[in-house]
């Protein structure tokens, strides 16, 4: 059996940070993550794991 669940994908930026809010389709699941450019490289800087809103 396989679940075929949606998820949407949000981006926000603002002083050279990007966040990404990344939720199932029922929206009770959510994860966030930020990045930051240094030196011409994208670097992952906060990351929150899957779980209940």
């Amino acid at each position: 059996m396989t679940w075929e669940v949606p998820f949407s994908r949000s981006f926000l930026s603002f002083n050279d940070i990007v966040t990404e809010d990344i939720a199932d389709g029922t929206g009770q699941f959510t994860m966030t993550r930020r990045f930051t450019k240094m030196d011409g490289e994208w670097y992952l800087i906060y990351y929150k794991e899957m779980g209940r809103k």
